[in-house]
């Protein structure tokens, strides 16, 4: 690969005072050709300035750019750090960047065009069949990306910007069709663990002048499901090992499969106020139910959540099974961990509180199984007083 990649363009243009006409635009990036054309009529006393365009492509390679970037942020690293080998360098808390949201300009032009790319590759991952419209007017941006062939599958969606308000107000809406988990993660270990295909809705809406407060009011949902799954349960075996060494009974964990496919696998992400807490998310895997709430810290780069696991009982599929005593149980459990821990870090159960859940049921198993005597040995007439007694007893 060159670590300079070739760039060269040709255009075409006349105009006045009044308009300029691009009739030709094309430029040559490595082996990709662009071929564009372009009308700005400038503001009058009656409109603003107006833009149209249309740009076609039959393909965009970005390999060879990505490659030299690397090869150029490889060589910064190697000569900032030439020298102190013997030196402690502690790793800064990420920085994330603030970006101005440009909303003056909305004001200022009114802009409609096309842009039609047979494909897009970027490394091993190719997008195809791209077709994005835009159109800016009165302040208010809108971006509709028809469905693209991407992951094995298919993504659309639109995006609006409003200028219009003293805050401007940002919304998204996109759609995932059948989208193969495995090429997603493109070999991320952390995200490993499950395979299949992947469907979700995504609705978000937000206010702001920078990108920080985007983050900040960020709200909407993502909702999902994935067909043809396989999980590796191994992070949810390690923490009903912990749970189940609480247990006066001990538990079945270690017959429970390492890697599972489940008949149903969804679920969903609320947003209220931003990314940094108060989510609320929920996922069910067959007869396993994942309930809580938490927040992502981009900064600190580490996430944090308190959640519930439960294993329900029928009439759902019977795919983790456990003693029915165990069944509608929600056990609390921590996840909290920085972004580049490893799995078996995330997520503990909250001890406290599983003993405390351990006492109640060993107290409800006592008072059954004494109202079955009860029922069995004591005639009618008595068996009501004798419950009674016990009540008053066990509570």
């Amino acid at each position: 690969v060159s670590e300079n990649p070739q760039a060269s363009y040709q255009l075409e243009f006349n105009g006045d005072s009044s308009a300029v006409d691009i009739s030709t635009l094309s430029l040559q990036l490595a082996e990709s050709q662009i071929a564009a054309k372009a009308n700005v009529r400038f503001a009058s006393n009656m409109a603003p300035t107006n833009i149209s365009y249309e740009i076609v492509s039959n393909r965009i390679d970005l390999t060879p750019f990505i490659a030299a970037n690397e090869i150029a942020e490889t060589e910064e690293i190697e000569s900032e750090h030439n020298g102190e080998t013997n030196a402690v360098i502690d790793s800064p808390v990420t920085a994330v960047s603030n970006t101005e949201i440009p909303t003056e300009m909305l004001n200022t032009f009114n802009l409609m065009g096309s842009i039609a790319i047979e494909s897009i590759v970027a490394n091993d991952t190719v997008f195809s069949d791209i077709h994005i419209f835009t159109n800016l007017e009165d302040a208010v941006l809108d971006i509709e990306i028809l469905p693209m062939s991407a992951y094995s599958g298919s993504i659309a969606g639109n995006i609006r910007l409003d200028g219009r308000p003293a805050v401007p107000a940002f919304s998204t809406q996109f759609t995932l069709s059948q989208l193969k988990v495995q090429e997603l993660t493109l070999g991320n270990s952390t995200l490993n663990p499950v395979t299949g295909n992947l469907n979700a809705e995504i609705d978000y809406s937000a206010s702001g002048r920078n990108s920080n407060d985007l983050q900040e009011s960020l709200k909407g949902s993502t909702s999902f499901a994935i067909t043809e799954n396989t999980v590796d349960i191994g992070i949810i075996k390690q923490v009903f090992t912990a749970i189940s060494a609480l247990s006066p009974t001990g538990g079945t964990i270690e017959q429970w499969p390492d890697v599972v496919r489940f008949a149903e696998l969804s679920g969903y992400i609320l947003l209220e106020n931003g990314l940094a807490e108060n989510q609320q998310l929920k996922l069910r895997m067959d007869n396993f139910d994942i309930t809580g709430t938490g927040g992502i810290n981009l900064k600190q780069q580490n996430f944090d959540y308190d959640l519930r696991f439960t294993i329900l009982g029928a009439p759902f599929l019977q795919t983790i099974s456990v003693n029915e005593l165990y069944h509608g149980v929600s056990w609390p459990v921590e996840c909290g961990a920085d972004f580049d821990a490893e799995v078996i870090q995330y997520c503990r159960p909250d001890f406290a509180q599983v003993r405390e859940i351990f006492t109640q049921l060993g107290t409800s198993a006592v008072k059954n199984r004494l109202n079955e005597v009860i029922s069995d040995q004591l005639p009618p007439e008595t068996s009501g007083g004798v419950r009674g007694l016990l009540r008053s007893l066990l509570n």
